[in-house]
């Protein structure tokens, strides 16, 4: 498996299509559902990652399921927590790196740093878009100036570690550049904003429009309830800086991949920005956030605010159960395999190793 990524794929780190080798393995089988089984079982470690880095946060115990709630109902979480790809897995390990770094930041010791390392390691070899978060906490870390020095030789050994697959990542785009990424497309900055407001009302509803060519611009209108939302967040951060102090590191590291994937558009060319799956840490970073408004309904039920999160949590449950129901926005599109269409059945069975039927089975737009 190990050896088919670093070849065909290295885009895509190993550690979850290694457990899911093993997993085909033990249960004999590899399927586009039993697959989709093994990435929905991962995304069960949501649960308790987002439990311990609400704790770490100094969130009230009672005050938690209330965000849980918000993450769990969340109709874009609930698209790629059953994917057959990394995506699950990444959101879980990001929400461990989160905490680590926490725990790390509050007690400096070599159990801490440990961890910390661990879960940057495990981050990286997950998804290769961990640098972007690491590089909004770096940000972070400079507010913190007795914990940057241990912070960044923590780092250090944790990049060190995950240097091999970096270093081959970035001489093979050098090199041959990336089938997934054009680097000569340019892209307007209404296209930015558009996908972004897009994806971003996604997060918490969904009424299974995409942007293109035949997208209903009256639709629109869907994005008021989330976009208030985030300039009601917004405005209450910067009226009370004991919360932006609080949601520091979540406001830091949320914010590290989108500067990295526009910046690097503006400067390289491409598309990167506009892809939604790439901003899991961020939305992550969002719902906490806006959960943790959410979560003053017990102190105050008639505040506006709180009464528009409520109606947003409801939005979010019913999305998904419509999701649920029907085919999404993402299960439209035409699979292409050298100009010809070809169901995943019939490409499972030219593939002669589990390697190969992963690869198949992950590549294909329904499984995305």
């Amino acid at each position: 498996m190990i050896s088919y990524l670093w070849n065909r794929d290295p885009y895509h780190t190993p550690v979850y299509f290694i457990g899911a080798a093993l997993y085909s393995k033990a249960i004999g089988k590899m399927t586009p559902f039993s697959l989709r089984l093994y990435s929905a079982l991962l995304s069960l470690l949501w649960i308790p990652a987002l439990f311990f880095l609400l704790r770490q946060l100094g969130i009230h115990r009672e005050e938690v399921f209330i965000i849980s709630a918000l993450f769990l109902f969340s109709p874009f979480f609930l698209i790629y927590a059953q994917q057959a790809r990394e995506y699950g897995l990444w959101v879980a390990v990001i929400l461990f790196l989160l905490n680590r770094t926490l725990a790390f930041q509050k007690k400096t010791n070599l159990r801490n740093g440990g961890l910390f390392i661990f879960s940057l390691t495990l981050s990286i070899y997950t998804d290769l878009l961990t640098l972007g978060v690491w590089g909004g906490i770096l940000v972070w870390t400079f507010s913190k100036q007795k914990f940057l020095k241990s912070f960044l030789l923590a780092s250090g050994v944790g990049l060190v570690l995950s240097l091999p697959w970096i270093a081959h990542v970035v001489f093979r785009y050098l090199n041959q550049g990336t089938v997934d990424v054009p680097l000569h497309e340019s892209v307007s900055i209404l296209s930015y904003l558009g996908n972004l407001a897009v994806n971003l009302a996604r997060v918490f509803w969904d009424l299974g429009y995409e942007i293109g060519p035949n997208f209903p611009y009256w639709s629109f209108s869907f994005l008021i309830p989330s976009l208030a939302v985030m300039g009601i967040l917004i405005f209450r951060l910067l009226e009370n800086p004991e919360g932006l102090k609080k949601h520091g590191l979540l406001i830091f590291s949320g914010l590290g991949i989108p500067f990295a994937l526009i910046a690097m558009d503006i400067v390289l060319g491409g598309k990167r920005g506009l892809i939604p799956r790439y901003y899991l840490p961020t939305w992550i970073s969002l719902v906490i956030m806006v959960g943790s408004e959410l979560s003053q309904v017990r102190k105050n039920r008639k505040h506006p605010t709180i009464t528009g999160l409520v109606i947003l949590t409801s939005l979010g449950f019913l999305s998904s159960l419509l999701y649920l129901r029907s085919n999404s926005w993402w299960t439209t599109k035409p699979f292409h395999l050298a100009d010809k269409n070809l169901n995943t059945s019939e490409l499972l069975s030219r593939a002669s190793n589990p390697a190969e039927k992963i690869a198949v089975i992950f590549s294909t737009p329904r499984n995305r």
